[in-house]
């Protein structure tokens, strides 16, 4: 299996939770640290973004809105 498939339902909650902080008017270094998500898992998830590969990429697009 892909290690991205592994690390699916790890982002789901993880994203959900950076977003909700991202609503209450956290930055989103505050709300990753909030959430414990370190810079080097953003930039993974940011690649497979770029990527295309879903959900990540829809991440990042509802991330956009919050900055």
């Amino acid at each position: 299996m892909d290690f991205y498939k592994q690390e699916l339902p790890r982002f789901m909650i993880l994203s959900r939770n950076i977003l909700k902080y991202l609503k209450e008017g956290k930055t989103l270094e505050e709300a990753c640290a909030k959430a414990g998500v370190v810079q080097n898992e953003l930039n993974i998830w940011k690649l497979w973004a770029d990527k295309g590969l879903q959900p990540y990429a829809d991440f990042f697009r509802e991330i956009q809105n919050y900055r």
